[in-house]
Order: C-alpha cells, then structure tokens, then sequence
C-alpha cells in the first residue's frame, strides 16, 4: 500500500473505526490510548530526544483528517488483513497483537479522527506515543488483550491473572526461550504509605492490557530467518498455555529485524 500525500487538515467526517470495524473510537483504541498517555507523560520528560531518534512515523508523513478519512475508505481490507496477520490468539482469553509501523500509524490516525484532533501540539503528542511502540530492528513489540466478554467472568477471573504480563516468552528451537520486557515505560505501583499516599492498586484493578517486547540476539534473529520452529506462550500457572506462530504470522514478524 501507497501511503498518499498529506492534504490541509479539517473535516468533520463521521465513521466507523478502520481496525475493529467497530463505531469510532472502538473501545481497544480508547484502552490502548489510555494505557499509552500514562507511557507518554512518564517517559517524555526523561529522554523524549532520545525517542525521537528511533520514530519511524515522522511528523509530516500524519496524514490530515480529511486525507486519512479518504484513505481508510479504500483501503478498509487492506487493514485489516494486515492487523489480522500479525495477532496471534492464546487460548480463550489471551491476544497478542504484534504491532508494526503500519499498525501503529493506523491506531495514531483513528484517535486523531475520533477525536477531531488538527492541533499541532495535540497531533504531536499523539504521534510520539505510538511511534515510541515500534519495533527497533531486532525486537518484536507486541499488545497483549485479556478478553473476557462476560462482566462477571471477567471480575472473577481478572484479578487471578495479577503478573501474567511479566510469563510471556518467544521459544526458538534449540535456542530457549526469550522472556517478555512488561511494561517498562509505565509508573511503577505507588506503594501503601508512600508521599502519594495511594495504597497498592485492588486485585480486580489487574489491567486487561499490557505492552510487550521480546528482544533477539543476532544468533536467535538468524535461527528465525533459516526456518527455526517458534513457538510463543505464557507460563502463567492461572494462565498456561503455548502455541506455534503461525508461517504467515511469522514471514511479517521477521520483517520488522533490521539485520
């Protein structure tokens, strides 16, 4: 796909969200945009300028809402098959959406239509937290989803899964298992009697959300590219469970190593 050149920006186009299908903003784009501005605000003041050298989603290729509103109309398939492609399901209950530039750019421009955000300030702000999620070269950078359709299933079983985000791994034949970074860029917990005078977050406050990175060695990057078997799981003792990535799957995820 040809991403089109940007146009001045304004409308006041209504749709519906280019990723679920869903009514705009679908509720995975408002979470992982919540969950993303708690990122924003905790890493930008310590090292934005760094950040900004690795952003792969430049600031004059943000398409405006009246040139995103044309695009997503003509290439609605294209998205999703993309999306698609790169989400492995775990079980029941578990998704990994491995995220790409693309799927970073198109999560960016929902928000900004959603919103009706043309502010430059406020499209700049949005444009570094998705960028900073992309992958680097030699990672792979993945949303983990706890889907729970029922409300009191999801009550119920939530607060049994506190810590799941920290037991995900990559297994290369022959080569182990890589474990998850979770959440590295997040505010950590405030603890019970600290300055912030919050108490420890409540077992039904486990998030549904999580950000992944599972980092390669040259040696792991190479077993993957001549065809190595991989599988990916979650060791979690409420939540056990491993699959193989699927050929498709993995032919784009092997496109996100830079060397």
């Amino acid at each position: 796909m040809t991403w089109p050149t940007r146009k001045a920006a304004a409308t006041s186009w209504r749709a519906s969200c280019s990723i679920c299908a869903g009514t705009a903003p679908c509720s995975e784009v408002k979470l992982r945009r919540a969950v993303g501005l708690a990122r924003y605000h905790a890493v930008a003041p310590r090292d934005g300028g760094a950040r900004r050298r690795f952003m792969s989603i430049s600031a004059d290729s943000v398409l405006s809402l009246e040139a995103y509103s044309d695009y997503r109309r003509a290439h609605h398939e294209d998205i999703l098959e993309h999306r698609q492609r790169r989400s492995v399901l775990l079980g029941e209950h578990m998704r990994l959406q491995f995220e790409s530039e693309q799927t970073l750019r198109y999560q960016l421009q929902e928000v900004l239509l959603a919103e009706r955000l043309v502010d430059p300030e406020d499209v700049e702000r949005e444009r570094v937290l998705y960028a900073a999620l992309a992958p680097r070269g030699s990672d792979w950078r993945a949303t983990l989803m706890i889907e729970f359709a029922d409300a009191r299933q999801r009550e119920q079983e939530l607060p049994q899964l506190a810590g799941v985000e920290q037991r995900f791994f990559v297994e290369i034949q022959g080569l182990g298992r890589v474990y998850a970074v979770a959440n590295e860029d997040m505010p950590p917990e405030p603890k019970a009697g600290s300055p912030d005078g919050a108490a420890p977050a409540a077992p039904s406050a486990v998030s549904s959300i999580h950000f992944l990175r599972f980092d390669f060695s040259p040696e792991q990057r190479d077993a993957l590219r001549t065809g190595a078997s991989v599988t990916v799981g979650c060791e979690h003792p409420a939540y056990p469970v491993d699959v193989e990535i699927p050929a498709a799957t993995l032919s784009s995820l092997l496109g996100d190593f830079s060397n």
